[in-house]
């Protein structure tokens, strides 16, 4: 039986495979080798199924946190090498490229990362450390996953060891 998941990795690979225009509930449907009604089963319409995708990819992330959490017990320390985590995973960078392609188009779907970067704060000001550097940190992720999920001169591994050992300095000096 097709599981959500399934249905998920087909609009992933026709977005990959094929761009964001050709991401049709139909080639979602054929792409998972199921009916358009057990396609529509899972996800009521476009919008629901991009909403799984983005859903998806946030939990996989605060996943890679709660990992690193358990080693660092640092919040924004976690944030950090969570992001280098899932930045060198192919299965999850796949995944967010693939959800950031599809909600340009629906710009609402994004409430679920906002949450994620207002905890981001509130985690932050809770470990008493200085806005600016928790706001280098977080930035420097971002930009470092959008320059990968785009192909846009992505650093090399050596070079985001680097990158990471930078932020876990900054991290050391962050306390307020």
């Amino acid at each position: 039986m097709i599981q959500k998941h399934d249905i998920l990795a087909a609009a992933v690979k026709i977005i990959e495979d094929k761009g964001l225009n050709n991401l049709t509930l139909e080639a979602i449907a054929a792409e998972a080798g199921v009916s358009k009604g057990g396609l529509l089963h899972h996800f009521r319409n476009k919008e629901e199924l991009i909403r799984g995708l983005n859903e998806r990819s946030v939990e996989a992330f605060q996943g890679f946190v709660q990992e690193e959490m358990e080693a660092t017990g640092s919040y924004v320390h976690s944030f950090a090498k969570a992001s280098f985590k899932q930045l060198n995973d192919p299965d999850e960078i796949s995944m967010n490229a693939s959800m950031l392609a599809a909600i340009a188009n629906y710009k609402e779907l994004l409430s679920a990362w906002s949450e994620e970067y207002a905890a981001f704060r509130q985690n932050a000001a809770g470990e008493k450390v200085a806005i600016e550097k928790s706001l280098i940190v977080r930035l420097v992720c971002d930009g470092l996953m959008f320059s990968k999920m785009f192909h846009l001169d992505p650093p090399s591994e050596e070079e985001q060891r680097l990158i990471l050992a930078e932020l876990e300095n900054i991290m050391k000096e962050s306390k307020v």
